[in-house]
């Protein structure tokens, strides 16, 4: 989901295939972005993440085999924020869900929490 960058995103994704890219305009809401994004999702499992983080390659890996248990609904992930300068930091979030659209939602203008049903379990990853 861009919702206005003028760096390379565009160009970025479009080297690494992606096959949509949807656009929506910048109203100074996180949540309304991630939402939206939540949205558009097609695949079985949706993953959030932001132009600025990643994740480390072994947890990539991790999460491949975990997204194959047909039990769990959602992964509290190891998020890597770049920060100014060299600095980063290392936070655990739920990021990866289940297509589940009515089920997760983000709320929060700038800081975003998302809310997930009650019933859901939820494992760190």
């Amino acid at each position: 989901m861009n919702t206005g960058s003028i760096d390379q995103t565009i160009s970025i994704a479009q080297q690494y295939n992606a096959k949509k890219i949807y656009y929506d305009k910048w109203e100074n809401d996180f949540s309304k972005a991630r939402n939206k994004s939540i949205e558009h999702a097609s695949g079985d499992w949706i993953l959030i993440i932001d132009c600025d983080e990643y994740l480390e390659n072994k947890s990539m890996m991790l999460l491949e085999k975990l997204m194959c248990d047909k039990i769990i609904e959602a992964y509290w992930v190891k998020i890597i924020s770049l920060l100014e300068g060299d600095l980063s930091q290392t936070s655990y979030n739920l990021r990866l869900f289940r297509n589940k659209k009515k089920e997760y939602h983000y709320k929060g203008k700038k800081y975003t929490k998302i809310y997930q049903h009650p019933l859901i379990k939820t494992i760190i990853a």
